[in-house]
């Protein structure tokens, strides 16, 4: 059985890693489950320093870059071909 060689050990006793990501400089960041604690994660060794503290209940993933929603996209291209129509 293969085993990743970095396990993320935190302080959450009641939770385990729900997700991680990378900001723009490659920092990497970990997120508990049950209390969303949130920490950086060293890539040699993993171990952890913690930035913020739960409740962020409404946090159920990480997305530390800009994602955009499929909504706005769509009205700005409709709006563009308003525009584009509005011109001939």
């Amino acid at each position: 059985m293969w085993r990743h060689p970095l396990i993320i050990v935190h302080g959450d006793a009641n939770s385990y890693v729900a997700d991680i990501d990378f900001d723009s400089a490659g920092t990497l960041y970990a997120m508990t489950w049950y209390h969303r604690d949130f920490y950086t994660v060293s890539q040699t060794n993993a171990a952890i320093g913690f930035v913020s503290a739960g409740p962020h209940r409404d946090v159920t993933a990480m997305a530390i870059q800009a994602v955009p929603e499929p909504v706005t996209c769509g009205a700005l291209a409709l709006g563009l071909l308003g525009l584009l129509r509005r011109r001939r």
